[in-house]
């Protein structure tokens, strides 16, 4: 088979956290023209969170494996760049398979990988020049008929609010929102904030009270657009986002969608 055949179920079984929906193989598959012949696919991942079994559907059949004795065995072995690296120490690569390093944190948060020099066949990040193009969300026109059900963000009792966990970053985003919160409104919620909510009281938070939400990344990276910007869109909230340069958020996200930081000359103009 093909090394493309490969390469496009490595494509799915990333962006689907590893065949959570199937379907996806098959729809993708049939689009490219690509022909599966029935085969097992072994897949060495070992930060994969299911069970190891085989997953069936259509022409295709994948193994995931999270021993690593089972690493020279796998047609594809997956190196997420933000785990623990040592595990691969004693992982020799075999001429017909294809590895592909997983990187899901900016470069500021990522180790040194000189120890995969020669190994990697392709990356999977959410940059967009990766070999396998793997963003944190993305947006699709909406197919039905029917209207959407009109936002009114000012009917809405609070302003902004910020949710973090991790409070010390390269880019000051604290500090920030610091400056801000002297102009306007701001409530922090999640261990950055006033302490960790439980998920469901958050989400509904922030759906009924909240107009705009922060959208602040640790790091200041290109095409670095995590799932805050999509959670903001998730609830009817406004985005207003701070760390990627403008040009990425306009790649990824429909234009008049946000409110990007750095087009104010200061953070009271922002809040104005």
């Amino acid at each position: 088979m093909a090394k493309i055949n490969w390469l496009k179920i490595g494509i799915l079984i990333l962006m689907t956290k590893f065949l959570k929906a199937l379907t996806i193989v098959e729809k993708v598959l049939e689009q490219q023209n690509i022909k599966v012949e029935p085969q097992l696919l072994w897949v060495y991942n070992p930060f994969y969170q299911g069970d190891e079994r085989v997953m069936k559907h259509g022409n295709c059949s994948v193994q995931v494996f999270k021993d690593p004795e089972y690493a020279p065995l796998s047609e594809i072995v997956v190196v997420n760049a933000n785990s623990r690296l040592e595990m691969f120490e004693n992982v020799a690569k075999n001429k017909n398979q294809i590895w592909i390093m997983e990187l899901l944190e900016s470069p500021v948060h990522t180790k040194n990988l000189n120890f995969f020099d020669g190994k990697i066949n392709y990356t999977a990040s959410y940059h967009a020049d990766s070999d396998l193009p793997i963003p944190y969300g993305f947006l699709v026109e909406n197919q039905n008929s029917s209207e959407l059900a009109p936002i009114f963000p000012s009917e809405k009792p609070k302003k902004a609010v910020f949710v973090a966990s991790n409070c010390w970053t390269s880019n000051s985003r604290s500090l920030l929102v610091d400056q801000l919160s002297r102009h306007y409104a701001i409530d922090r919620l999640g261990a950055c904030g006033n302490g960790r909510i439980p998920r469901k009281q958050l989400e509904k938070s922030l759906k009924t009270n909240y107009r705009y939400f922060l959208a602040f990344e640790n790091s200041n990276c290109e095409d670095y657009i995590t799932e805050k910007v999509f959670t903001a869109f998730k609830h009817d909230l406004i985005p207003i986002v701070y760390g990627a340069p403008k040009s990425s958020y306009e790649n990824l996200l429909p234009e008049n969608s946000f409110i990007f930081v750095e087009d104010f000359q200061s953070v009271n103009d922002l809040a104005k």
